[in-house]
């Protein structure tokens, strides 16, 4: 399985995923997780971790879902 990044903001993650067993692809898709804007005085180191975190779990969630 490989992850590829295709764009990655403080606001959205978007990658590529692709499946090969027996070095034949059996599963292409796209995904994209997406935040709202922050507020400039919200944003602060701290928070924009957190929610890298959380989309980055967001982001795993939907593809092992799927």
């Amino acid at each position: 399985m490989w992850a590829t990044l295709l764009s990655l903001t403080d606001e959205q993650e978007f990658v590529r995923v692709t499946i090969k067993k027996h070095g034949v692809t059996e599963f292409t898709g796209k995904y994209t997780i997406q935040e709202p804007p922050l507020e400039e005085r919200r944003r602060t180191p701290l928070l924009l971790e957190q929610r890298a975190y959380q989309m980055t779990n967001r982001l795993i969630e939907t593809i092992l879902r799927d």
